[in-house]
């Protein structure tokens, strides 16, 4: 794919650009070869070239050299530093095409985004959605270089994994097979089936630590049996997660399980693979079948109980280690009463789903850049918020906000006095950050960040938690139609009902219209890719 010629508003971050400059300076050409480089699909390398052309930092094709001078000087700047800002600052403030867009962008007060968005419209055929998608990525530039005065991480990252779900049979799925970007948008109308695919993923974590225990605290085999016009079978889950979309077809590790009735009205597990695949092969296969399970390198297996899963097993092999991505999972359902608690020192500073461990986790951020980022993005949250500490209280650790005062002092407010929607928003910031200490296998599910949330508040959740997937992976549910906006066709995955099934599949071409006004339509899966 040749690199585009003309010029198209942008709708990649800088961080982005900044790496697509890099690339182009190395020698790349093609999108393909950016991609490579960067670490990113042909798409999104050519969105990262079409920013950098609006900037003016990577010349026309029939130019002598691909990079212009100030794109050239960019490329010398180190990372990170003060030098690359200021070049970028220069490069927006310099840019007549973006100040036709967006005028005033850098300047003090930030312009509206629905200015911004008409201005769009008036100069391009873009629709009223995909304008106000690439409205949102100029206000978020300028949140980069005016306010927070850092870039989304420039340097190639691994980047969050791909996985692939396959479900037969399970609640109101009669088949699925579903492939979720590192940064995946869940969206949908009422009762089409996005729940249900939260709880599968969680599921398959759930049946790795006690089999019988996840099924009966979902109301037992009968309540989570699909009983659609497919007809009836037992349940079938898969999963498998990998380092690109590409490697979901032949290096990847995957668990696949069987789930049928068992004694006493329960569940047991019937049959169940867990496999690692490199370069198409199998380097090691664990079946199982009834209590037996079997190795494919020829090694022993072992007799597993009906209330235990051989994922279970299969996580201790050093040769299965990245089956751990099947079971880092987390959801969140912060409660703010919680949070306002306190937590002990003794608690991990893993965030949990409840948040109530917030302040534990916090201090874990201590001596890291973690945490300025955390209070700069708080302080747009949180007019007159200066500072975010940790203190001991009453034998607990618990949060303190120092809030400016009209005669410039600073008064310290503990959790008990922010609203629901603040602390919300402090958990999603945390769970958010943290994807970078944790690691590339974790995947964190956000139903519904927009709770609670100022629209302008769950924009920066929502451009946070994009940013995350550079590290690990997120899935964002939601209903809001600003935050579907603000997601690239190859973000969203949309849910529908279709004869009395759930189906779930990314964006099909053209239909952004109708995602906005809750009439999502799913591109044609391929629901025999099974996992």
């Amino acid at each position: 794919m040749p690199m585009p010629a003309k010029r198209e508003v942008p709708q990649a971050t800088l961080g982005r650009i900044r790496a697509v400059v890099d690339a182009i300076g190395q020698g790349a050409r093609r999108t393909e070869q950016i991609g490579q480089l960067v670490g990113c699909s042909p798409r999104h390398a050519a969105y990262g070239v079409a920013g950098a052309r609006a900037l003016e930092l990577v010349a026309d094709e029939d130019a002598p050299e691909p990079l212009t001078a100030l794109g050239a000087e960019l490329a010398q700047t180190e990372r990170g530093s003060e030098a690359e800002l200021a070049l970028l600052r220069r490069a927006v403030a310099e840019s007549a095409f973006v100040s036709e867009l967006a005028p005033g962008l850098l300047g003090e007060g930030a312009p509206l985004q629905q200015e911004i968005v008409d201005r769009i419209r008036g100069a391009t055929p873009l629709s009223a959605a995909t304008a106000a998608h690439r409205a949102a990525m100029l206000l978020c530039w300028r949140r980069q270089l005016v306010v927070a005065g850092t870039l989304t991480p420039t340097r190639r990252s691994p980047g969050g994994l791909w996985r692939r779900l396959s479900l037969d049979h399970f609640r109101s799925f009669a088949r699925l097979s579903v492939d979720l970007p590192p940064f995946a948008v869940l969206c949908g109308p009422n009762g089409s089936g996005k729940s249900n695919l939260v709880d599968a993923l969680l599921l398959v974590r759930d049946l790795a630590a006690d089999a019988a225990a996840a099924v009966h605290s979902r109301g037992g085999l009968g309540r989570i049996l699909c009983r659609g016009a497919a007809g009836e079978g037992d349940i079938v889950l898969g999963l498998r997660a990998a380092a690109s979309r590409r490697a979901l077809g032949s290096d990847y590790v995957r668990h696949r399980c069987r789930l049928a009735p068992g004694p006493d009205g329960g569940a047991a597990i019937a049959e169940e693979l867990v496999e690692l695949v490199a370069g198409g092969e199998c380097r090691l296969g664990i079946t199982r079948r009834g209590a037996a399970t079997e190795r494919s390198d020829g090694a022993p297996g072992w007799t597993v109980g009906e209330r235990t899963s051989a994922l279970c097993h299969a996580l201790l092999l050093p040769e299965l280690r990245r089956a751990n991505a099947l079971v880092a999972v987390r959801r969140l359902r912060l409660e703010p009463d919680l949070m306002r608690g306190g937590s002990s020192e003794s608690e991990p500073a893993r965030l949990e789903e409840s948040g109530a461990n917030v302040a534990t986790a916090v201090r874990g951020f201590a001596g890291t850049t973690l945490l300025g980022r955390l209070q700069a993005l708080m302080a747009e949250i949180v007019p007159g918020l200066r500072e975010i500490g940790v203190q001991e209280q009453e034998g607990r650790l618990g949060l303190v906000f120092q809030m400016a005062q009209p005669d410039g002092a600073a008064v310290p407010f503990d959790a008990a006095s922010m609203s629901d929607g603040t602390l919300r928003a402090f958990g999603l910031a945390v769970a958010a950050l943290q994807l970078g200490q944790l690691g590339r296998d974790e995947l964190l599910i956000v139903e519904q960040p927009e709770t609670g949330l100022h629209a302008a508040a769950a924009r920066q959740i929502f451009d946070l938690c994009e940013e995350a997937a550079e590290h690990g992976a997120v899935l964002l549910v939601t209903h809001c139609r600003e935050l579907v906006d603000r997601a690239s066709d190859e973000e969203l995955v949309c849910c529908e009902m279709v004869d009395g099934s759930s189906h779930a599949a990314p964006l099909a071409p053209g239909e952004r219209e109708r995602v906005r006004d809750g009439r999502p339509v799913a591109a044609e899966g391929d629901p025999t890719a099974g996992a």
